[in-house]
C-alpha cells in the first residue's frame, strides 16, 4: 500500500522532516544522515537541506528531505547526525546536503553508497577548501573530487588521509584567525574567534580592524591600526592588501582576470549551471553578467584561451519563462542573442556563449560547461 513518507526521526537541530508520497508504508531501511563540516553555522551559513536520491536518477524528485535551522552551539567538525531517512530497497543512493544561508546556496557536498541491512548511517562531508570547486554528484575533499563513496566507512575510495588530530595540519591559507582543524582526516580551517582582539573571526576578512582612514600605508594614526597592514590577499572577492586590484596573487582555483575595475575567475572546470552558480558565490563572486557590447568583447578575448568560447555566464529564466535575469541582479537590459535565440521554451532555462561571435544561447541547466565568475 501506497501512502506518505516516513522520513524518520530528526535527531539533532530540530529539524523538520519534509517528505513526497513516494515509500512504501511498510518495509524499507532507516538510514542516519550525518554531516561533518568546517564552514560555521551562523557565520557562513544558516540552514541545512538534506535529499536522498536512487543512484543515477539525481535529477529526479528527491525520495526524502530533511530541512532545518542550525545554531553556532553544535560542533559541525566532530558531526552531527541530522535526521533518518527510510529507503524503500536495498540498492544504490545518494545523498546531497546543501548548507544555505537565506535559503540561498553556499556549498554542497555528496555521499553515496549500496545501502543493504548493514549501513546505518551516510556522513556527507562539506569543507571549507572546497568552496568555489564544482564536482557535480561527485564529492570534494581538500579542493579534489573523489569518489562519492569516500566516507568514514568506506576509505578505500578517499585519498590518504592528511591528518588524525588538528596538530596534523599545517597553517591554513586566509586570515590568520582561521584555525587549522582536522576535520574527518582532512585539514579545514575554523573561524576562531579566540584569536581575535576584539569582534568575531570572519572566514573572509578576518579580525575586525580599526582603519584609520588614511591611505592604505600601514601607518599608524591616532593609535588606530590601518586596516591593510600586512593583510595577505586571499581569494575572496576582496582586495585584501588594499593594492588596488581584487585577488591579484590569491590561491583562486580559477584563473583571475582584471577589466574595467572588475575581477573575473575563468574556471575550465565544467559543472551544471546550479554548481558553477554555487561555486562562483562560495568565493564571495557570481555568475559573470555581460552588461554592454565592450564587456561581451573583451570577455570573448580573455576567455577563449582558458575556458574557451562555451560557457555559462549568469543569465536565466528559471524564475518566470521568458523573462531573462541576471543572477548577481544586474539591471543590464543588454542580449547579445545568437540567430533565432533565445528557442528552448521551458526545457533550456540557463545561457551559455556559443563560439560563433560568443554570442548566446539558451540550453538546459543541467548540462555541464565551464563558467567564468565576477566580482562587481
Amino acid at each position: 500500500m501506497s501512502g506518505p513518507l516516513d522520513n524518520g526521526r530528526v535527531r539533532s537541530f530540530a529539524l523538520v522532516a519534509v517528505v513526497p508520497a513516494l515509500l512504501a508504508c511498510s518495509g524499507g531501511q532507516e538510514v542516519e544522515i550525518r554531516l561533518v563540516t568546517d564552514l560555521r553555522a551562523e557565520l557562513d551559513f544558516g540552514e541545512v537541506r538534506a535529499e536522498l536520491f536512487e543512484d543515477g536518477a539525481e535529477d529526479a524528485e528527491a525520495l526524502a528531505r530533511i530541512d532545518g535551522a542550525v545554531t553556532a552551539r553544535d560542533d559541525l567538525v566532530a558531526g552531527q547526525a541530522l535526521g533518518s531517512v527510510r529507503v524503500p530497497r536495498p540498492g544504490g543512493y545518494r545523498v546531497r546536503v546543501e548548507l544555505l544561508e537565506g535559503g540561498a546556496p553556499v556549498a554542497v557536498g555528496w555521499a553515496r553508497a549500496v545501502i543493504d541491512a548493514s549501513v546505518e548511517r551516510l556522513t556527507v562531508r562539506v569543507l571549507r577548501s572546497c568552496l568555489g570547486v564544482a564536482c557535480g554528484v561527485e564529492a570534494c575533499v581538500s579542493g579534489e573530487c573523489v569518489d562519492a563513496r569516500c566516507g568514514p566507512d568506506a576509505r578505500g575510495y578517499c585519498p590518504a588521509p592528511e591528518c588524525d588530530s588538528d596538530d596534523d595540519c599545517p597553517t591554513v591559507p586566509g586570515p590568520a584567525c582561521l584555525a587549522p582543524r582536522c576535520v574527518d582526516g582532512a585539514c579545514g580551517a575554523w573561524p576562531d574567534d579566540a584569536r581575535c582582539a576584539a569582534g568575531s573571526c570572519d572566514p573572509m576578512s578576518g579580525c575586525p580592524v580599526p582603519n584609520d582612514g588614511g591611505p592604505p600605508d600601514g601607518g599608524v594614526d591616532a593609535g588606530a591600526s590601518d586596516a591593510c597592514a600586512g593583510a595577505m590577499e586571499v581569494c575572496n572577492g576582496l582586495d585584501d592588501d588594499c593594492d588596488g586590484v581584487v585577488d591579484n596573487g590569491a590561491s583562486c582555483p580559477c584563473e583571475a582576470a582584471q577589466n574595467a575595475g572588475h575581477t573575473y575567475l575563468l574556471c575550465p572546470i565544467v559543472a551544471t549551471y546550479e554548481d558553477a552558480l554555487m561555486a562562483c558565490r562560495g568565493l564571495g563572486y557570481d555568475l559573470v553578467s555581460v552588461d554592454d557590447a565592450g564587456e561581451g568583447v573583451w570577455l570573448a578575448g580573455v576567455a577563449s584561451g582558458v575556458v574557451g568560447l562555451e560557457h555559462w555566464i549568469g543569465l536565466d529564466d528559471r524564475d518566470v519563462e521568458g523573462t531573462f535575469v541576471w543572477t548577481n541582479g544586474s539591471p543590464s537590459a543588454f542580449r547579445d542573442w545568437a540567430a533565432g535565440e533565445p528557442n528552448g521554451g521551458v526545457t533550456e532555462s540557463c545561457v551559455h556563449t556559443v563560439p560563433a561571435g560568443a554570442q548566446w544561447n539558451d540550453r538546459a541547466c543541467d548540462e555541464r560547461r565551464p563558467y567564468v565568475c565576477e566580482q562587481l
